[in-house]
């Protein structure tokens, strides 16, 4: 959830970096500067962010519901296409 982490997970090619929001509006600067080719999404709550969000270059959100019932499935985030080894 930091910067360092941001480029590593770009230079790894994570399709998805996953911040918090305040964190992502410091991260989307560098990402677009950087031309990352991962995409920057911020963790919401509540539909009535997404309007901000979007008039400040955030590439996309995510709900936290969403994302936590993810893992409590035990469904994967990974892109199934990308196989290791």
């Amino acid at each position: 959830d930091s910067i360092k982490d941001a480029i590593f997970a770009n230079e790894l090619d994570a399709k998805f970096i996953i911040s918090n929001p305040k964190n992502t509006i410091t991260i989307q600067p560098i990402a677009q500067n950087y031309l990352f080719d991962s995409e920057i999404l911020v963790i919401i709550e509540k539909e009535e962010e997404i309007e901000n969000l979007a008039q400040k270059g955030i590439d996309g959100v995510i709900f936290k519901k969403e994302l936590s019932a993810s893992f409590m499935s035990g469904v994967s985030l990974r892109d199934p296409e990308s196989s290791s080894g």
